[in-house]
């Protein structure tokens, strides 16, 4: 463990190491969603089809100055909960923190989603602030953790269906992984407080009391991605006429394409605006009729294995013209940064994302398989209790965004990296302890 000074020292040295992939780039990453962010960041309007809470980050958080600001913020925080982490359960020296580090950056994905002006780097936040909570002892901490974890949760809907799902884990393995049942109690609280709080939200908005106004159209995109559509249309579409039957065989293999392209059956049909009553008849017919929820099921599991094994960077960091919704939202909130932002590397579409995906595909499975040799042949229990939690987290944040949402590298690998880290934790510290011994 680290003295207060190495503390300091090693926590900033990181904080801009993360941060290595936005100084190579020139400029913070972009999703075409960035844009929406950063609009809703600086005027009074509520988004309907998204939380909020994430532009507050932004408007807060970038100090009206630069939305570099933001990034580092970002790096900030996740870099002392990881060194927060490392502090409680192991004893690795300053070097050795840095080794895990820097071989962290160099190795996952986590430096793509600390440098992105999107929430998902708030879920790889939300499982350490979880696994500090549960196992920490000091009482001003955990009201800190405590409140991580709840505005981790409402900046993105896929992290509220995430916590529910692992807070239901946990009370069925409370034993086994050794957690009080007062914390499980506390994140159940969390978790309600969030669904209320977004709620809320929406309703002061005008949105109606709902987590989400357009969940419906959102669940459509993935039914069309999955086939459970097509299946329900081909089969129920001479009984009843819905409107999207005249594009049953026109259904987009992709959600984001349902939802997102001008010249799809969706868009055709009337938009955000015109389709709850029918999408909401269809949703409730197929979770209702026993056929198409064993098929939701069955789908829902091929979706969660084959997000699970995506390690990929790239989703969405194209580059963004004049007339993106990106480029408009920076050049009228931070002009003085839009020179740098047409200079990235991003804007250029210089950044080859297969040499590193290449080598994630490469590394990932090669640290897990190494960690799990020592875990396997010296069965240190809780190490095994917290390795255990961040698989469960993984699997958890793969099952409900591939259920919910889409099958999309970006949406796995903005936590997979976390299993790669601990792994290299938990390497470097056995390391540690055959040196001492040999010594």
């Amino acid at each position: 463990m680290l003295n207060k000074k190495q503390s300091i020292l090693i926590i900033s040295i990181v904080s801009f190491l993360y941060l290595a992939i936005v100084f190579y780039n020139g400029f913070p990453l972009f999703t075409p969603d960035s844009g929406s962010y950063i609009d809703f960041a600086f005027n009074d309007r509520f988004p309907q089809e998204r939380p909020v809470f994430y532009s507050f980050f932004i408007r807060y958080f970038s100090l009206n100055i630069s939305l570099f600001w933001v990034v580092f913020f970002q790096s900030s925080i996740l870099v002392i909960l990881m060194h927060l982490f490392i502090n409680q359960y192991f004893k690795l020296n300053f070097l050795q923190q840095l080794t895990v580090h820097v071989l962290t950056i160099l190795f996952t994905s986590a430096p793509w989603f600390v440098g992105q002006i999107m929430p998902d780097i708030f879920t790889p936040i939300l499982f350490f602030a979880v696994i500090l909570f549960l196992k920490n002892t000091k009482e001003r901490m955990i009201y800190l953790y405590v409140f991580l974890i709840f505005f981790a949760t409402i900046c993105h809907n896929s992290n509220l269906l995430s916590l529910s799902v692992f807070v239901f884990l946990l009370l069925f393995f409370k034993k086994k992984w050794m957690i009080s049942f007062n914390r499980i109690l506390v994140l159940g609280f969390v978790v309600l407080l969030s669904w209320l709080m977004t709620c809320f939200t929406n309703y002061h908005a005008g949105y109606g009391f709902t987590p989400n106004k357009m969940s419906h159209v959102f669940l459509m995109g993935k039914f069309s991605e999955s086939g459970v559509l097509k299946t329900y249309l081909n089969e129920n579409c001479n009984q009843t006429p819905y409107k999207i039957c005249e594009f049953k065989d026109e259904l987009p293999n992709h959600a984001w394409d349902f939802v997102w392209s001008n010249d799809g059956p969706f868009s055709k049909t009337g938009g955000w605006s015109q389709n709850p009553k029918e999408y909401n008849s269809i949703i409730r017919a197929t979770f209702t009729q026993p056929k198409y929820l064993m098929l939701h099921i069955t789908e829902s599991f091929k979706a969660t294995f084959y997000q699970v094994r995506l390690p990929y960077i790239g989703d969405g960091l194209t580059n963004f013209d004049e007339k993106s919704s990106v480029y408009e939202h920076i050049n009228r909130n931070f002009p003085n940064s839009i020179t740098q932002f047409e200079s990235s590397k991003q804007n250029h579409s210089n950044l080859d994302f297969r040499v590193f995906n290449e080598i994630y595909k490469f590394t990932t499975p090669i640290i897990i398989i190494l960690c799990l040799i020592i875990l396997v042949l010296y069965k240190n229990k809780s190490q095994l209790i917290f390795y255990s939690i961040g698989i469960a987290f993984v699997l958890i944040n793969a099952f409900t965004t591939a259920s919910f949402a889409n099958i999309l590298s970006r949406l796995n690998s903005r936590v997979l990296w976390i299993i790669p880290f601990i792994s290299l934790v938990i390497i470097i510290d056995f390391i540690r302890n055959k040196t001492k011994i040999q010594k």
